[in-house]
C-alpha cells in the first residue's frame, strides 16, 4: 500500500485499526549520521578486498581456496588442491550413492510387486495396505519413500504415488488436496483455497479440488494404473485424519484402485492399537522390513572410508566424534556423508600438502609440483621428526640427507605415499577378516560392534589388547570341529595373503575328519560339558579328555593352535598405530576442532556474538571501527539496527522502559541531530521508528525480551549474555 493511497481521516480512525502497513516514500532519506557513512554499508568485505598488486591472489580466489604457506604457494598448487577435492570427493559421492541405491533394493522390489498384484482378486473388498517398518531412523524415512515413489512411478510404472507427511494432516481437506495434486498433477489453487476444478469432457458438473472423484476421472484415462497413497510418518500423523482418510479410500475402492502404504517407526502392534477396530478390519496386506541403520551405515562406511579407492581416511579422533554423534543423536547415513564431505573440504582447503594425494599414483607430476616451500613444510611435520629420529640411530647419513636435500626428501615422500596406501589397504583387509571371524564365532557380538566402531581402536593400535579381540580368539579356539572347519573354509575364500594357508588347513581338517569317521574331531582346548565348575574338576575333565584323544584329535589340536597363532600375528602386524607412518597427517584427516565447532552447534553464543560483534560476520569497516581499540565490541551508530539495539539492551536493567530504550537508540543513531526538536511529520523520524520497532520485534522473536504484564510500556529482560 502506498502512502498516497491511504484516505485522509480527520477522526483518527487509523489509530484503532488492527494493522498498519508502512511503505517508505522515495523521498525518505537516512539520518545524517548514517548518510555521512552510508558508503560504508555497501563497501566490500575486508576478506573480499584484493590488492591490485597481487595478481596471483586474485587468480587463486577464483577457486575459492586461499594461498597458503605464507602466501608463497603457487597458483598451480592452489589449483591442484581444488581439483583434487573435486576429483576425489566426486568419486566417493558417486560410490556412496550407488550403495544407498542398493541398500533397500529388496524392500523396494517387494513393495513394487505388492502394488502391482494388489487388487480385488487377491484382497476382495478390503483396502490393500502395506506396512513398511522403517525403524527409528526418522532422518532416512524421506529418502526411502522417495525411492519407493521413483520405483513405482518411473521404473516399474505401476501407477502414481502421493506421499503424505504429518505436516499435511492438519485436516482431511488438505490431505485430499495434496493427494489429488500428486496423482493428477493439477497444481491450481493453494492449500487454503477451495478452488473449483473444471468439468471433464462428458461430465456436466465441476468439482472442488479436494473431491476424490477427480482421481476417478484420471483413472478413466489410465485404466491400468494404481493409485498409491503413502503416509511417510504414521505415528506423527493425526489419528483422526488418518481414520477418515482410510474410510474414504475404502469407500472409493470399487471405483479407484487405491493402495495404501504406511511407514511405521515403532511396531505393527502399536499401530493397530492407535486405530479403531472398525478401521483395522478394513485393511489387508503385507508387512515389509527395512534394512537396519547399522547395516546401512557399515556398507556406506566400508565404501567411503575403507575402500582402497578412497585415498583420504578419517583419523581416530574425528571418527570417534562423528560416530558418537551418530550413536547419540543423528543416526543418519546422510549426516555421515555430510560430515565426511566436510572433512575432505577442510583437509584440502587448509592443508597445502594435500596436493600429495592428487598425484599419489603419478610420481613424476608429484616431484615437479612439490616446491622448496612444500619441502620445508614437510620437514615441520611431526611424522617427519619421528622418521629422522628413527633413521638417525641406524643410518645417520640418511637422516642428514633428508634434512638438507630436497631431492632425497621427495623420494622419501614417494615411498611414504605408497606405504600409507599399503597400510590403508591392509587395514581394510584385516578389519574385513576380523568381522568375518566375529560373524561365525559370536554372531551377537558382530551385530553389536560394527566395523566403524572398531575403526578408531584399530588405528590407535589398541585393538589387539581389547576384550573383544581376546574373546574372539578364545572362542574360536573352543569351537567344535564342524564350526572351526566352517571358519577356516570361510577365511580361505576371502581375498587375503593368508587364503592359501587357510585352504591348506581346511583340507587337512577334512582329511582328519574322514579318517575318524566314528565321531567328530576333538581338540585339547574343548572341555566336555559338566555342571561342576571348580578348578579341580576342570583339570580332571581336561585330563580325561586328553587321555581319550586319538592321533587325529592330536593333529587337529595342532592345526587349531597354529591357525590361531597365525591369525594373532597377522592382526598384530596389520593393526599397528597409524602414527608410525611418515606423512600420516596427509593421508589421515584427524582435526577434531572444525567438526566439533560446525556439527555441534551452539546457537546462543553464535547469536550473541553476531549481535555484539557484527564485524566478525560482516567484515565491513563501518561495523569494525572499534576492533582496533579492543575486543571489537561497542556501540556504534553505523552498526545494524538490531545489533545496536541489542547492545543497548545489555546495558539496561531487568525491567526496560520502551521509551527510554527508544531515546537511547535515537541518540546513538542520529548523533548530533538527536538534540534537535523532532517533528511528527518528519519522514526520517518515522523511518527510524519503524527500524526501532522492527529490531525490537527481532529481539523478542529471539527470546531476549517480552512485554511486561504489570507495566504495558515496559519490557522484561529474559536473557543475560554469557549465562
Amino acid at each position: 500500500m502506498d502512502n498516497d493511497s491511504v484516505p485522509n481521516d480527520d477522526s483518527g480512525s487509523l489509530e484503532h485499526q488492527a494493522c498498519y502497513i508502512y511503505t517508505p516514500t522515495s523521498e525518505a532519506v537516512s539520518p545524517k549520521k548514517r548518510r555521512a557513512t552510508s558508503s560504508s554499508r555497501t563497501q566490500h568485505s575486508k576478506r573480499e578486498k584484493i590488492d591490485a598488486t597481487d595478481r596471483k591472489t586474485a587468480k587463486t580466489q577464483a577457486y575459492g581456496f586461499p594461498t597458503l604457506l605464507r602466501n608463497s604457494e603457487s597458483e598451480d598448487a592452489v589449483k591442484a588442491r581444488y581439483q583434487a577435492l573435486e576429483k576425489l570427493w566426486s568419486d566417493v559421492e558417486r560410490r556412496t550413492n550407488d550403495v544407498l541405491a542398493q541398500v533397500n533394493g529388496e524392500t523396494l522390489q517387494a513393495v513394487s510387486n505388492f502394488v502391482h498384484q494388489a487388487g480385488p482378486d487377491l484382497y476382495g473388498e478390503k483396502l490393500p495396505t502395506g506396512l513398511i517398518l522403517t525403524g527409528p531412523n526418522i532422518a532416512a524415512h524421506r529418502s526411502l519413500f522417495e525411492q519407493i515413489e521413483s520405483r513405482i512411478q518411473n521404473v516399474d510404472k505401476h501407477g502414481r504415488v502421493a506421499i503424505l507427511t504429518s505436516k499435511d494432516s492438519t485436516n482431511l481437506k488438505n490431505v485430499l488436496k495434496k493427494a489429488i495434486r500428486a496423482i493428477t498433477e493439477i497444481q491450481s489453487g493453494l492449500d487454503d483455497e477451495d478452488e473449483v476444478v473444471e468439468a471433464k469432457p462428458g461430465r456436466s458438473t465441476a468439482r472442488y479440488n479436494y473431491d476424490p472423484e477427480i482421481i476417478q476421472d484420471w483413472c478413466s484415462l489410465h485404466p491400468d494404473a494404481k493409485v498409491v497413497i503413502a503416509v511417510q510418518d504414521t505415528e506423527a500423523f493425526d489419528p483422526a485424519v488418518l481414520v477418515d482418510l482410510i474410510t474414504i479410500l475404502h469407500q472409493y475402492l470399487a471405483k479407484i484402485p487405491f493402495v495404501l502404504l504406511l511407514g511405521i517407526a515403532t511396531s505393527e502392534d502399536l499401530f493397530y492399537e492407535k486405530i479403531p477396530y472398525s478401521i483395522g478390519i478394513l485393511l489387508n496386506g503385507d508387512r515389509f522390513d527395512v534394512q537396519r541403520f547399522e547395516q546401512s551405515m557399515e556398507q556406506v562406511f566400508n565404501e567411503a572410508v575403507l575402500s582402497p579407492r578412497s585415498l583420504l581416511k578419517l583419523g581416530p579422533r574425528v571418527a570417534d566424534l562423528i560416530f558418537d554423534r551418530q550413536k547419540d543423536f543423528t543416526r543418519s547415513v546422510g549426516t555421515f556423508i555430510t560430515e565426511l564431505k566436510y572433512a575432505y573440504m577442510s583437509h584440502f582447503y587448509a592443508n597445502a600438502l594435500s596436493i600429495i594425494l592428487t598425484f599419489a599414483e603419478d610420481d613424476k607430476a608429484m616431484t615437479e609440483l612439490l616446491s622448496n616451500t612444500h619441502c620445508e613444510a614437510i620437514r615441520n611435520l611431526p611424522s617427519f621428526r619421528n622418521l629422522v629420529e628413527s633413521t638417525l640411530l641406524t643410518f645417520p647419513w640418511r637422516a642428514s640427507d633428508l634434512l638438507t636435500s630436497n631431492t632425497i626428501l621427495k623420494s622419501a615422500v614417494l615411498s611414504a605415499s605408497r606405504e600409507c596406501q599399503r597400510y590403508s589397504n591392509n587395514l581394510a583387509e584385516a578389519i574385513s577378516l576380523f568381522r568375518k571371524i566375529q560373524s561365525i564365532v559370536s554372531p551377537h557380538q558382530a551385530n553389536d560392534i560394527p566395523a566403524y566402531e572398531l575403526y578408531s581402536r584399530v588405528l590407535l593400535g589398541e585393538f589387539t589388547t581389547r576384550p573383544a579381540f581376546r574373546d574372539a580368539m578364545l572362542t574360536a579356539k573352543k569351537l567344535s570341529s564342524e564350526r572351526f572347519h566352517l571358519l577356516v573354509r570361510t577365511l580361505a575364500e576371502l581375498p587375503s595373503e593368508l587364503s592359501s594357508t587357510f585352504a591348506e588347513s581346511a583340507a587337512k581338517i577334512h582329511t582328519l575328519q574322514s579318517e575318524k569317521s566314528t565321531s567328530s574331531l576333538v581338540s585339547g582346548f574343548m572341555l566336555p560339558e559338566s555342571h561342576r565348575t571348580s578348578v579341580k574338576s576342570g583339570r580332571v575333565r581336561l585330563d580325561e579328555l586328553k587321555s581319550g584323544m586319538t592321533s587325529q584329535d592330536t593333529e587337529y589340536s595342532k592345526i587349531v593352535m597354529s591357525t590361531l597363532e597365525t591369525l594373532e600375528s597377522y592382526f598384530k602386524e596389520r593393526f599397528k598405530p597409524y602414527t608410525n607412518l611418515f606423512l600420516h597427517e596427509i593421508f589421515f584427516y584427524d582435526l577434531r576442532s572444525p567438526h566439533s565447532q560446525v556439527f555441534s552447534a551452539k546457537p546462543r553464543p553464535s547469536i550473541e556474538r553476531a549481535l555484539s560483534r557484527p564485524s566478525d560476520y560482516l567484515g565491513c569497516e563501518c561495523c569494525g571501527k572499534d576492533a582496533e581499540d579492543g575486543d571489537g565490541a561497542g556501540i556504534e551508530g553505523t552498526q545494524p539496527y538490531t545489533a545496536l539495539l541489542y547492545q543497548l539492551y545489555l546495558e539496561s536493567p531487568a525491567l526496560i522502559g520502551i521509551y527510554d530504550l527508544w531515546s537511547a537508540f535515537r541518540v546513538v543513531t542520529l548523533g548530533e541531530k538527536a538534540d534537535e526538536e523532532s517533528d511528527e511529520d518528519d519522514e526520517e523520524e518515522k523511518a527510524l521508528q519503524a527500524q526501532f520497532y522492527r529490531s525490537l520485534s527481532e529481539l523478542r522473536y529471539l527470546g531476549f525480551v517480552k512485554y511486561s504484564k504489570k507495566k504495558t510500556d515496559h519490557l522484561v529482560k529474559l536473557a543475560w549474555k554469557g549465562l
